[in-house]
């Protein structure tokens, strides 16, 4: 990094290192510029995770020995164990310093809307790894949904990474699927709806409150996907995403766009606008 006179443009360009953990920054910014913050995707979120649980346990006077390690395989012995107390109804438990017991999955679904592949895993492969995870996942998506191989790819558990691939045509299959399913009631109610829960997104428009959906962004990504009720009564579902936009503002413009008209699409109307056919 080097120090620009004042006035100048900051430009800050942040690389992951060669080494495990080591972030590289390069660039300038002006000796006047206050304090400058970017995100960065996490490499290894179970060795971070792993990281500040030990942090804090040691600033409390907790004595560590051993080094911070993630587990990508199969599940350790006490978490079969404590699985295996499960399915016989026990109490998994037993000999824990502490127990803290999350909030239901709907409510979880609601807060994030994504299952959590971890515990994926652990219902369909008895293991609360990533990998059986994600392998579920891809399971489910292929084999109940019945999505094509080729039109999803399930890399890691946040969508962030690049290896992660799907198509809109897939995921507009997913959403009809989970509107079929015995979940359908709780998958519906965690997406957001205009004029709610996605502030800011088609306000004033015939959209709200008939479009919920689920938005996500990168830094050069855009994308929408979810439920819009027609003018007419009619429950559709959609998936808009943009690659490589210029400009993520514009991206959403034209998501709103195609939003709004939807929520005012007429069948009936359309049908009866056409020109008598011969």
């Amino acid at each position: 990094m080097t120090t620009g006179r004042p006035g100048t443009r900051t430009r800050i360009y942040v690389e992951r290192g060669r080494s495990r953990g080591v972030v590289e920054l390069s660039g300038n910014i002006p000796i006047t510029r206050g304090a400058w913050g970017t995100w960065l995707v996490v490499e290894e979120p179970a060795v971070f995770a792993a990281g500040l649980l030990r942090q804090q346990l040691e600033a409390r006077g907790v004595t560590i020995t051993g080094g911070t390690r993630s587990v990508v395989n199969d599940a350790p012995a006490r978490a079969q164990l404590m699985l295996r107390r499960s399915a016989a109804g026990d109490y998994p438990f037993r000999g824990a310093l502490a127990v803290r017991r999350s909030m239901p999955l709907d409510e979880l679904v609601s807060m994030i809307n994504s299952r959590s592949r971890r515990s994926s895993g652990r219902v369909a492969r008895n293991a609360g790894t990533f990998a059986a995870g994600a392998r579920a996942v891809a399971e489910f998506l292929t084999k109940d949904v019945g999505i094509p191989q080729s039109a999803v790819q399930v890399t890691d558990g946040s969508g962030l990474s690049l290896l992660d691939e799907t198509t809109p045509r897939a995921l507009v299959q997913l959403l009809a699927h989970m509107r079929r399913s015995s979940e359908s009631r709780a998958f519906y109610h965690s997406l957001p709806v205009v004029g709610e829960g996605l502030s800011g997104r088609m306000a004033d428009t015939p959209a709200v409150g008939r479009l919920r959906g689920k938005t996500g962004t990168l830094s050069d990504v855009s994308a929408l996907a979810g439920y819009v009720t027609t003018q007419d009564g009619e429950e559709l579902a959609f998936a808009i995403i943009v690659n490589d936009a210029p400009s993520i503002r514009r991206a959403r413009d034209v998501q709103d766009s195609i939003g709004v008209r939807l929520s005012l699409l007429n069948r009936g109307l359309t049908r009866a606008s056409r020109p008598a056919e011969p």
